[in-house]
């Protein structure tokens, strides 16, 4: 999706995000942006689940 030129982000739960598990790691280590679903969601055009 990244090559289609969508800037791609991925949105974690807090917790995830605060103990830094492996769905943060593997996002954060493939240049993806991460944050939580209150920051992101509400500016995306597109949310994919």
């Amino acid at each position: 999706m990244r090559d289609s030129g969508l800037d791609i982000s991925y949105a974690l739960r807090k917790e995830a995000i605060a103990e830094k598990r492996a769905s943060w790691r593997k996002a954060t280590e493939n240049g993806f942006k991460v944050g939580t679903y209150e920051e992101l969601i509400p500016q995306a055009d597109l949310v994919v689940n």
